[in-house]
């Protein structure tokens, strides 16, 4: 599974915010350690492909919806601008 950095970025900021109980150091550790598990990261080809997806506003969704596209991957989300963008993955 794919874990893209601005994933992670955004769940330090959520669990720091206190907005969900949850512990990121734990999190991260397991996401760090289990092979099943992958960080990419913010690539100038991924940003480029990021400058193509209009459907989709919110500049962090863009970049996890250009890394999914980037490595023909699945996204595993709730987010319903991504959900409803149809984009091709």
């Amino acid at each position: 599974m794919l874990v893209p950095t601005i994933v992670l970025a955004e769940a330090l900021y959520i669990a720091e915010k206190g907005r969900v109980a949850f512990d990121f150091q734990k999190m991260y550790g397991l996401i760090r350690e289990e092979s099943e598990f992958e960080i990419v990261s913010l690539t100038p080809e991924i940003l480029e492909e990021a400058m193509k997806i209009k459907k989709v506003p919110e500049l962090h969704d863009r970049i996890i919806t250009a890394t999914a596209r980037f490595y023909r991957a699945g996204i595993l989300t709730k987010d319903k601008i991504i959900l409803e963008s149809e984009i091709e993955t």
